[in-house]
Parts: C-alpha cells; sequence; structure tokens
C-alpha cells in the first residue's frame, strides 16, 4: 500500500534529523501524518489487513517513543525559556517606573570633594 510507504518514509525521514527537528517541523510531520493515517485507516475499513502491512506498521508505531521524547525535550525548553522571560520580567517590574522606587522622577548627583 502507498500510504504505509509514504508513512514509513516520512517517519524515518524525522528519526534520521530528530534531534535537529524544531516545533514548527513536528507540527508539519504530524500534520502529514495525521492526513496519511485518515487515509490508511479508511482503506483498512474496506480491505483485509495482511501480515504485511501489520509488520510495517508496527515498525512504524516503534519510533513514536523518540519522537515523544523529542516532543518532551522541545516542551522543556520552551517551559525554560518562559520560565526566564517572565523572571526577567518580575525584576524589571520591580525596579521599573511602576516598581518599589516609585515615579516620582529624582535625579542624584554625585559630587567629588
Amino acid at each position: 500500500m502507498e500510504a504505509l510507504s509514504e508513512l514509513e518514509q516520512l517517519t524515518l525521514q524525522m528519526i534520521a534529523d530528530i534531534n535537529e527537528v524544531t516545533v514548527e517541523q513536528i507540527e508539519s510531520f504530524l500534520d502529514r501524518r495525521g492526513r496519511i493515517i485518515q487515509e490508511i485507516q479508511s482503506y483498512f475499513t474496506t480491505h483485509p489487513k495482511d501480515g504485511s502491512e501489520l509488520e510495517l506498521v508496527n515498525r512504524i508505531l516503534g519510533f513514536d517513543d523518540r519522537i515523544l521524547k523529542r516532543m518532551e525535550s522541545l516542551k522543556n525548553e520552551a517551559m525554560l525559556g518562559l520560565n526566564n522571560f517572565n523572571r526577567a520580567r518580575v525584576q524589571r517590574d520591580a525596579y521599573g517606573a511602576s516598581g518599589a522606587y516609585g515615579t516620582d522622577n529624582s535625579l542624584f548627583f554625585d559630587e567629588k570633594n
């Protein structure tokens, strides 16, 4: 079946580059994969499954763990970046114009003795 071969090639390509893929690439992969899987499901509703097709499906599904781990890694990187951004925002707000030092527009001059 052509769709199974396409899914296998798509999955193998993703696995080959798994450590370098971006969130956008994974999103694109998941969209294409979803369309292909729908095609495969509709095919299997009208045609009997043979052993080689089921074996190929199971082999493809075996890669899901590595893809999920990369997705989790990207999620953790995003969470870390968001936490750093929020921490910086809190610090900026604490010392900024509306923070603890008020908005009196005071100026300080150092004088040399």
